[in-house]
């Protein structure tokens, strides 16, 4: 299994938790146990590092792969198992973490955006910061190819 289906199986599991969680949301809601709405929340808030952490390391990863192969193909298979297996459980630390942050900061919503919207900005410059290079070194012409033009303008001199 590539790193990059790993990291798409774990973010389908933490949608399917997200979902369990709205779900118990509506249930809670319509049966008035008010009490056991944070912990619905709570659920719901759960994908949410997933969400925006499990794309950056698929980047990251075709990042390597692409623009670094030699590098990438050094590490050893196991080597690049264990470190996607503890950054992946990371991640889902996170996910428990911001459940915990969430209770923490219910007296005070207002402070409760800033991580989000500063994980949100990182992630954006992290995906960019992996795509641009990649983008670049598929478009460039391969060495053959540069060859090939360089030969056929010699022979085949532009006639004015």
């Amino acid at each position: 299994m590539s790193s990059c289906d790993f990291f798409t199986y774990n973010m389908a599991v933490m949608e399917l938790i997200g979902i369990f969680g709205g779900f118990i949301n509506i249930v809670i809601k319509h049966a008035n146990l008010h009490l056991l709405i944070d912990v619905a929340h709570g659920i719901m808030v759960f994908p949410w590092n997933g969400q925006v952490f499990l794309p950056v390391l698929t980047c990251a990863d075709r990042y390597m792969a692409v623009v670094h192969p030699i590098t990438y193909l050094k590490l050893k298979q196991v080597t690049r198992i264990r470190i996607r297996n503890i950054i992946t459980g990371y991640i889902w630390l996170q996910g428990i973490g911001a459940i915990v942050f969430m209770i923490m900061m219910k007296p005070y919503p207002q402070y409760g955006l800033i991580p989000g919207f500063s994980l949100l900005i990182f992630a954006i410059i992290a995906v960019i910061s992996c795509s641009l290079p990649v983008l670049c070194v598929l478009i460039r012409p391969r060495p053959e190819q540069e060859n090939y033009q360089a030969v056929s303008t010699t022979l085949c001199p532009d006639e004015d």
